[in-house]
């Protein structure tokens, strides 16, 4: 199955924070959601300059790993159909169960500390560049 690019992520990326492969969802779950406009939605409501945040080399690797952790959420929230247990009828797999609650959890913590990296909270003023007077007359000099 191909490796899709997803925004800043793809989708074996995507899979693999909710730790399946490409059998259990294919490209299309990923793709047929529109994930790339959903990422991009997201991260503008925190920081509009990400198309050029992605060529700063103290912001890509957050931007990445922040996409790849949204798509794993968004996956994580979507109604999925994933086997538990494989068998021929003479033998039987079963896999682990994934704890989707807490992947839940984890993926928000993990987006929150990520966004927290790409715009820090903390405030800086601007500085003053000059000062106006509106009541001066430039004909009379008064």
């Amino acid at each position: 199955m191909a490796n899709l690019t997803v925004l800043y992520t793809t989708t074996n990326a995507i899979r693999s924070v909710i730790g399946v492969d490409d059998a259990d969802i294919e490209d299309e779950m990923i793709t047929g959601q529109d994930m790339e406009a959903q990422m991009a939605l997201a991260l503008e409501k925190f920081t509009l300059t990400h198309a050029s945040d992605i060529f700063d080399p103290t912001k890509a690797p957050s931007l990445k790993l922040w996409c790849m952790w949204f798509g794993g959420l968004r996956l994580a929230e979507s109604p999925l159909a994933i086997a538990q247990a494989y068998g021929t009828g003479k033998d039987e797999f079963s896999r682990f169960v994934i704890d989707w609650e807490a992947l839940r959890k984890l993926a928000k913590e993990k987006l929150a500390e990520l966004q927290e990296e790409i715009v820090p909270t903390v405030a800086t003023g601007f500085s003053l560049m000059g000062k106006a007077t509106p009541d001066y007359n430039p004909i009379e000099g008064s």
